[in-house]
């Protein structure tokens, strides 16, 4: 199972945990053989918003609009098993534009935030 957090800080050696994450999401394609990938986002409702990505948007979790982080995941499945291979922190649009509050809230400088589709 390969997770990775923007959230958490930054491997000593940039690019090692995108290595690492690869080999490991490979043996997992290679046991599992999958028949199809999923694509799946999780709201995570937060307090506050100190955390990276928090922003009042839709869950589909609450099934409303909150005060939340968005993950999005990449699975590799078959009829009888399914392997999560990726996870990233969704940047609403509002985070981009914040640039100082996203520095001060640790956020990742992916410069990948953009509408939820």
């Amino acid at each position: 199972m390969i997770i990775n957090d923007s959230s958490n800080s930054s491997p000593p050696h940039p690019g090692q945990s995108n290595r690492q994450d690869k080999a490991l999401a490979t043996k997992a394609v290679n046991l599992i053989h999958p028949d199809a990938w999923v694509v799946d986002d999780t709201g995570f409702v937060k307090d506050g918003s100190a955390s990276p990505g928090v922003a009042r948007q839709y869950s589909g979790t609450l099934g409303k609009v909150g005060n939340v982080q968005i993950g999005v995941s990449v699975h590799a499945v078959t009829d009888t098993a399914s392997c999560p291979l990726n996870w990233r922190l969704f940047l609403p649009a509002s985070w981009d534009e914040t640039t100082a509050d996203s520095e001060e809230r640790d956020a990742p400088s992916s410069g990948n935030a953009g509408p939820k589709p």
